[in-house]
This record gives C-alpha cells, sequence and structure tokens, in this order.
C-alpha cells in the first residue's frame, strides 16, 4: 500500500517521478499524470500538452497542485515507450482548524 502523505486544504502539493531504464533515468516515450480526488472524478495532465507537467531532468518530472477538497487524494504517473513505469501515492487532504 503506497505511503499517506497529509497536507491541509488549500496546500499546493507537489507530486514527482523518476523514469529509468536499466539504472539510468531516461525519458518515456509519453508520460501521464492522473489525479483522482475524494469524489472519484480523475483528471488526466499529458506531458507536451499539459503545462502542468515540468520536466527537470532526464527522466524526472514533476507536477505541482493546489489541493483543497479534504479526503484521500490518488495519484498515479504512467510512462510508457522507451521507459515504462508507473507509480502511485495517497494523500491525504485535512480541512482547516481555523477557517470553514
Amino acid at each position: 500500500m503506497p505511503t499517506i502523505n497529509t497536507f491541509v486544504a488549500g496546500d499546493s502539493v507537489r507530486f514527482s517521478v523518476i523514469f529509468s531504464l536499466s539504472g539510468t533515468e531516461t525519458d518515456p516515450t509519453t508520460i501521464t499524470f492522473r489525479r483522482k480526488d475524494p469524489n472519484k472524478v480523475v483528471r488526466s495532465y499529458v506531458y507536451l500538452t499539459d503545462v502542468e507537467i515540468v520536466r527537470t531532468s532526464a527522466g524526472r518530472y514533476r507536477i505541482d497542485l493546489q489541493l483543497d477538497l479534504p479526503g484521500e487524494w490518488w495519484s498515479r504517473w504512467e510512462g510508457t515507450g522507451i521507459a515504462p513505469g508507473a507509480q502511485e501515492l495517497r494523500v491525504r487532504i485535512l480541512r482547516s482548524q481555523v477557517i470553514g
């Protein structure tokens, strides 16, 4: 089961991934990031189509998202082609104790 990271509603959360081939960090042919909110709504982002995904170096990518809906969120990175792979992460967003 993936690790749970906890944040407060409204936080900017950074999701990052490293793709590699035989131990060498390598760019996949296509990269997709998906996030599922607590209402089970899935949104997809595709590298070179959606500006939210940033390549930081060979095989390394990140996306920063502001998550404001309390509950459990899931994320999934998918790489295909040259360096295939997948990674999933669960994030818990807590309701603010200061503001409604």
